[in-house]
């Protein structure tokens, strides 16, 4: 569950009017269950503050929910340079209520931690370096794709992680098909 939808349910009314033909009232639960279902999904993830939740933070908003905006926001040199030709390349374009979106799944493959390397370039020497000590951080996601009416495809995410007064913030990223094995 993303926090938009958890914030649309929260924002609805808890009492209807006698227009709507709906109870007056939805109860406490109707209103408490989405909440504590975020806050649930929420404490199985990554701690805040580390590589693993902005890498989890910018798949949700680029990927799940396809908002440049907010990705845009948790994006770095390169990372927002493509994010933001992204979003010039969709501006006046416009999701219809009728879209379908396709499911998407992901997990993390890999993850390596090192102060240099680009997602173009060699992959960044580990040298000992643990992840909450190291001020760049690539991880390899992959992705399940699963369009309406249409064979699921996987998508290889690769994306390197610097840390940038104290946040964490995607400073590149790069997609590539993943042949079936």
């Amino acid at each position: 569950m993303n926090s938009k939808n958890c914030s649309r349910a929260a924002a609805e009314p808890a009492v209807n009017g006698p227009a709507t033909g709906r109870p007056v009232a939805r109860g406490v639960m109707g209103l408490c269950l989405p909440l504590m279902l975020a806050a649930a999904f929420a404490a199985c993830g990554p701690a805040a503050g580390t590589p693993e939740a902005a890498a989890r933070d910018f798949l949700d908003a680029h990927y799940l929910l396809a908002d440049l905006q907010s990705s845009s926001l948790l994006t770095t040199g390169l990372a927002a340079s493509k994010v933001g030709e992204e979003i010039r390349l969709t501006e006046g374009l416009e999701r219809g209520a009728d879209t379908r979106m396709p499911r998407i799944n992901y997990r993390l493959d890999r993850q390596l931690a090192g102060s240099a390397g680009a997602v173009a370039g060699d992959v960044p020497g580990v040298g000992g370096e643990s992840a909450s000590d190291a001020q760049a951080v690539m991880m390899v996601y992959r992705l399940t794709v699963s369009p309406v009416g249409a064979e699921p495809f996987d998508k290889q995410v690769l994306l390197r992680l610097v840390k940038s007064e104290g946040k964490w913030l995607v400073s590149n990223y790069a997609e590539s098909d993943v042949s079936d094995q």
